[in-house]
């Protein structure tokens, strides 16, 4: 997706890496839009995978080094980084992810949901992204995902009544906060190894 000078310079824009990183004696990322499975892949340098696997989106106000910015230009214009712009998140988050191993449950209770992924990895799920999560199902993109997170919620009184009251709170609407929530979810699930972010396509 093309992506103007101006969202870049935003700092409210965040950045979602697609495909997986593979290290298997050299450094490479492989991408597979999904359903085509039509996949793509680069070579990377060190500083470039640590670039990579550095981003989260839920992230807001990282500052990037000039190189760092033109390399994530580029990885935007080559399909591996997707640009995720405040105004409208949901029409950058054309994206599917993608299943790759089965989580653990360690716990479930007033913390929220607790999993375990890869290497010990573990992590707190909400209540709002285990809704989230349900519908990340290999076929639904993000935005999808998000759209019908929020349409269910707006049907069930009692957690449209507390979620309204929550995002209202932080300042967001209901679909902006259900987004960061999201966003927030995939930067876990992407670190627990557990799923990879393909282009829809």
């Amino acid at each position: 997706m093309t992506v103007s000078h101006e969202v870049f310079e935003d700092p409210n824009t965040r950045y979602l890496r697609l495909g997986e990183l593979i290290d298997n004696g050299q450094y490479s990322v492989e991408v597979t839009p999904q359903p085509s499975q039509a996949q793509f892949g680069f070579i990377l340098t060190r500083w470039r995978r640590d670039l990579l696997a550095s981003l989260d989106p839920s992230e807001i106000g990282r500052q990037f080094a000039r190189d760092e910015r033109v390399y994530l230009l580029t990885s935007s214009d080559d399909g591996v980084v997707r640009v995720v712009p405040a105004d409208d998140p949901l029409q950058a988050l054309d994206v599917v992810v993608v299943r790759r191993m089965n989580l653990s449950v360690i716990s479930q209770g007033g913390d929220g949901l607790v999993l375990e992924g890869m290497n010990d990895y573990r992590f707190v799920v909400s209540d709002v992204g285990s809704l989230v999560y349900q519908n990340f199902d290999n076929k639904r993109t993000v935005a999808d995902a998000i759209r019908d997170t929020v349409t269910f919620i707006e049907a069930t009184p009692d957690a449209l009544e507390e979620l309204t009251k929550v995002s209202r709170n932080a300042g967001k609407t209901l679909t902006a906060y259900v987004t960061d929530e999201s966003l927030a979810l995939i930067n876990e699930l992407q670190r627990s190894g557990s799923v990879t972010v393909e282009p829809h396509g």
